[in-house]
């Protein structure tokens, strides 16, 4: 997986992020991009999901915060 195809960096979360800020964030992100709605939504399955979460974090760093990305 790309780092920029990892669920923490779609949505802009760090891995200490609680299941209120993903849900919050993801939905900002699908208000602000309705037209990857879709995306965003895959993405905050995955992390609210510990099992598919695990994979993720696995491929993501600890202490990094995703910057912004324009997409």
């Amino acid at each position: 997986m790309k780092l920029s195809e990892n669920p923490f960096c779609i949505l802009g979360v760090s891995i200490r992020d609680s299941k209120q800020v993903i849900d919050e964030k993801a939905d900002d992100r699908c208000f602000d991009e309705p037209e990857r709605e879709e995306i965003f939504e895959k993405a905050k399955g995955i992390l609210l999901n510990p099992q598919q979460r695990l994979q993720a974090e696995l491929g993501w760093f600890p202490d990094v915060q995703p910057q912004e990305e324009q997409w």
